[in-house]
C-alpha cells in the first residue's frame, strides 16, 4: 500500500511527494502558522489511473480520460486507512488537489477540490481529484505550458472543512502594505472569480483603509489576514495567502510566492496629438515586426486606406512573389519619399525611430506629407505577402500567416529556400515589439478611455478580443487584448499569448489572477465599458485598447 503522510510528517514537505499545497502548508505548520491538520494520498497513488487515463485519452479525448479515472481501483486498504487517519478531523471534510506543478501561478485553479466529503465518500473525492487532471481546461493548460498530460501528478490534501464567517485572499504589496480581498462566508466563488467582494488596506501599524462594506467584515478579521500575511512572509518567504476566519481565529488556507516577471511601463513619446500618430499605430500594429517596417510602412503611410487581405490565396511560387513584393515596396517607397529607393528607406527608418523616441513631433510632421503612392500597387504588395504567409503555413513552416510580418525579409528567404517546422511543444509567450509601447501611447492620447481596478502593472496595447464563453472562444492571436466579463479558471490557457486582459467584474483574490501575474499579463479588473458603448459594442472587432495595469486605465480606439 502506499503510505499515506500527516502534514506534521517531515515528508509532508517535499512537494515531489506531496504536492506543492500539500507540502507549503507543512512547511506552515512547522513554522507555527495557523493550518489545520491534514492527511495526504502521494502522488505515487494516482500514478496508475493517471496512466490509464493518459491512454484513453488518446482514443477518446477529455471524457474517456475522466472515465477511465473514476472506474479506476483505489486501492481498498489505502481507502480504509484513508478513513481511519482522517476520523480525528471530523467531518465534513474538504478533499484537495496538490500537484508538484502548483509551485508555478500558471497552474493556480486548474485541478478541482470538493468540499462536504464524508468518510463514505473518500474513494469518490479522490477519483474526482484525480480526473480533473483531464478536464478541457486542464488539458488545454498542459498544451500551453508544454506539458504532456500523462507527466502531471496529482497528490490529494484532506483537511477539516473550514465554516469561515469570511475569507479570501491577501497580498504583501511593496510598499508594507496588505491588500485584503475578502467575501462573507465561502471564500470558493470569490476564489473562482464570480463574485467581486470586497478590498482593503492593513497597514503595518494596523490601521485599515477601505470602504464601508470592507469594514462591516470586522477589523479584526481584516487586521488577522493582514498580521498573517506579515508572519507568512516571514516565514516562508511567500506574498500571497488564502485565508479564513471563523470569528473566534483565523487559518491559513494555501500561501504562495507569485515571481512576476517583470513588464514594461508605459513610456512618454511627446505630443501625439497630431491624426498621423493614430495612422502609424494602425498600420505598425496590423504589420508589425521586421518585414512590415521595411516592406509595407514606408509608403503605406502615403494612402487613405490598405483593405485588408480577407482569404490570400496561396502561392503557387512563394520566392518569385516575395521578389515582386520586395519590387513593388521599393518603388512605391522611392514614390512616397521622392529620394533613391536605398536612401528613402534609410529616411523611413530615421522617422520611425524618431516617431518611437520622446519628440515624435517633427517625424510624425515629415510623415504626414509623404508623397501620394499608387494604391493598385501598394494593395499588390501587400496581397503577394499575404500569399507568400499563406504558403508557409500550408507547409507548416508558419503556425499563422500574421507570423510572417515577425520575421526579416532574410529570414522568409531563408524560410523558402531551407523549410523547418514551425515551433511545437510549450508556447513561448511572445513579447511586445518595438512598436507597441508607441502604439500603446497613440491609442491613450486618441482613446476613450474607461477606467477599472488596478492588479496586475505593466502597459501593453493590441487588439481588443471579447471572450463571453471561455468554452468556445474567439480565436486569439499573439499580443491581443482579452476582454472578459468575469477572471474565471477556464481563461487560463487564453492568455497565454494575450498582452492584457480586461475584465468588468470580477476581484484580485480570483485564481486566475495568479496567472496574470506569473505571465507578466497586465491586467484590470472592474472596467466600466460604458463609454466605448459596453462590452457588446466592442465585439464586432478590430479596436485597438491600451492597457496600463498600473493606473487601471483602459483606452480604446475604434477600428
Amino acid at each position: 500500500m502506499v503510505p499515506l503522510f500527516d502534514l506534521d510528517d517531515a515528508r509532508a514537505q517535499d512537494p515531489g511527494l506531496v504536492g506543492a499545497k500539500a507540502a507549503r502548508l507543512a512547511q506552515a505548520r512547522q513554522a507555527g502558522l495557523p493550518v489545520l491538520p491534514g492527511v495526504v494520498v502521494p502522488v505515487a497513488a494516482a500514478r496508475p489511473a493517471l496512466t490509464s487515463a493518459a491512454a484513453a485519452l488518446a482514443d477518446g479525448g477529455s471524457g474517456a480520460a475522466r472515465l477511465a479515472v473514476m472506474d479506476a481501483d483505489v486501492d481498498n486498504d489505502v481507502v480504509s486507512a484513508l478513513q481511519e487517519r482522517t476520523r480525528h478531523l471530523g467531518e465534513p471534510l474538504v478533499v484537495r488537489s496538490s500537484s508538484p506543478l502548483e509551485t508555478g501561478g500558471v497552474w493556480a485553479g486548474a485541478f478541482s477540490s470538493f468540499e462536504g466529503v464524508g468518510p463514505d465518500d473518500l474513494r469518490t473525492a479522490v477519483r474526482g481529484v484525480w480526473a480533473s487532471a483531464f478536464t478541457v481546461h486542464a488539458l488545454q493548460r498542459c498544451e500551453v505550458a508544454g506539458t504532456k498530460p500523462g507527466d502531471v501528478e496529482l497528490a490529494v490534501l484532506l483537511q477539516p472543512q473550514v465554516r469561515p464567517l469570511c475569507g479570501g485572499s491577501a497580498r504583501l504589496l511593496a510598499d508594507g502594505r496588505v491588500a485584503v480581498h475578502a467575501t462573507r462566508g465561502s471564500l470558493r466563488d470569490l476564489m473562482e472569480g464570480w463574485e467581486v467582494g470586497v478590498r482593503a488596506h492593513v497597514s503595518a501599524e494596523g490601521r485599515i483603509e477601505g470602504d464601508q462594506e470592507a469594514l462591516d467584515l470586522g477589523a479584526d478579521a481584516l487586521r488577522g489576514a493582514g498580521e498573517l500575511a506579515r508572519r507568512t512572509h516571514e516565514a516562508l518567504g511567500d506574498s500571497l495567502i488564502e485565508w479564513a476566519w471563523t470569528g473566534d481565529d483565523i487559518v491559513l488556507l494555501q500561501s504562495s510566492q507569485i515571481d512576476e516577471p517583470e513588464v514594461p511601463a508605459a513610456v512618454e513619446h511627446g505630443d501625439l496629438s497630431a491624426a498621423m500618430a493614430l495612422a502609424l499605430a494602425r498600420l505598425a500594429h496590423r504589420f508589425p515586426g521586421p518585414l512590415g517596417e521595411e516592406l509595407v510602412l514606408p509608403w503605406a503611410l502615403a494612402l487613405p486606406h490598405i483593405s485588408p487581405v480577407l482569404a490570400a490565396p496561396v502561392s503557387t511560387d512563394p520566392p518569385a512573389d516575395l521578389a515582386r513584393a520586395c519590387m513593388l515596396a521599393r518603388d512605391l517607397t522611392k514614390q512616397a519619399w521622392q529620394e533613391r529607393s536605398d536612401h528613402a528607406l534609410r529616411l523611413a527608418f530615421g522617422a520611425f525611430a524618431a516617431a518611437r523616441g520622446t519628440q515624435a513631433g517633427p517625424a510624425l510632421h515629415t510623415l504626414a506629407h509623404l508623397r501620394p503612392v499608387d494604391a493598385v500597387r501598394g494593395h499588390q504588395a501587400v496581397a503577394l505577402i499575404a500569399g507568400v504567409a499563406a504558403a508557409l503555413v500550408a507547409r507548416g513552416t508558419l503556425n499563422e500567416e500574421r507570423d510572417i510580418w515577425r520575421s526579416t525579409r532574410q529570414g522568409v528567404e531563408r524560410l523558402l529556400a531551407e523549410p523547418s517546422p514551425a515551433p511545437t511543444g510549450q508556447w513561448v509567450r511572445p513579447g511586445p515589439d518595438r512598436w507597441e509601447p508607441f502604439i500603446h501611447a497613440a491609442v491613450r492620447v486618441h482613446g476613450t478611455t474607461c477606467h477599472g481596478v488596478p492588479v496586475v502593472p505593466g502597459a501593453s496595447a493590441g487588439r481588443v478580443v471579447v471572450v463571453r464563453d471561455p468554452h468556445h472562444p474567439p480565436r486569439i492571436r499573439a499580443r491581443d487584448v482579452v476582454v472578459v466579463q468575469r477572471p474565471l479558471p477556464a481563461l487560463a490557457s487564453l492568455l497565454w499569448t494575450a498582452s492584457a486582459m480586461v475584465a468588468t467584474a470580477g476581484n484580485p483574490a480570483a485564481h486566475l489572477i495568479e496567472v496574470t501575474a506569473s505571465l507578466g499579463v497586465p491586467t484590470v479588473l472592474g472596467v466600466d465599458l460604458g463609454p466605448v458603448g459596453g462590452m457588446a459594442a466592442l465585439e464586432g472587432g478590430g479596436q485597438l485598447a491600451a492597457v496600463d495595469g498600473e493606473a487601471g486605465v483602459v483606452t480604446i480606439v475604434p477600428a
